[in-house]
């Protein structure tokens, strides 16, 4: 465990500082940043969805193209900071986080060290970081939420559970799909089927 922490804190330092440098020297060249940090500000001050960078005159259609409802899991630490830079930090921390509940929930399955391996595979999983430097975006925050869900299910932390799976649905509209299928196999392999019935009906 602390082999695992000690990496993530790496890699969300990493991930945070580089990507904040790229950003500070003007190569932030990914739309979804700017669309990302209109809506989550336009939802501090009160407007629901409402983004005047991708639909101008019609700010408050923006849930027809994208229901990120996500933005008000994240909306409490944005607020601290309103920038843009808030949004890199969040998205560093939460990919690197995803490392801790896939340890816990492997570490149920093989030994503690293949586990560690397993999350140590991950944070060096290239198509982890190319999503991180992606800049902004929900599917991205989404990762940590999805296996903590799973996580939680494995462990019987229903509480938790039940936030985590909340969470990563509200992330896009696509992230219940597979919260779905993941429900399903749970239901049909008789492993926490309770849980799993409960995830892919919702």
């Amino acid at each position: 465990l602390i082999v695992v922490i000690t990496a993530t804190t790496f890699y969300v330092a990493f991930m945070s500082f580089y990507n904040l440098r790229w950003h500070y020297k003007l190569k932030t060249h990914n739309f979804d940043l700017a669309i990302d940090n209109n809506l989550v500000y336009s939802a501090l001050k009160g407007a629901h969805m409402n983004s005047t960078v991708s639909l101008g005159a019609k700010a408050d259609q923006y849930l027809a193209a994208h229901a990120k409802l996500g933005q008000y899991v994240i909306l409490p630490v944005y607020a601290l900071y309103p920038r843009p830079e808030t949004l890199i930090v969040i998205q560093g921390f939460l990919c690197g986080a995803g490392a801790l509940p896939l340890f816990g929930f492997a570490k149920r399955h093989v030994s503690a060290w293949m586990a560690a391996i397993i999350a140590l595979a991950y944070l060096a999983y290239v198509p982890l970081h190319s999503a991180n430097f992606c800049e902004s975006k929900y599917l991205s925050l989404s990762g940590f939420f999805v296996l903590a869900t799973f996580w939680a299910a494995e462990y019987r932390r229903w509480v938790f559970f039940g936030l985590a799976f909340l969470a990563a649905s509200l992330m896009r509209e696509d992230v219940p799909i597979g919260l779905a299928v993941g429900g399903t196999f749970m239901l049909l392999t008789g492993h926490r089927p309770i849980a799993g019935g409960v995830m892919a009906l919702i």
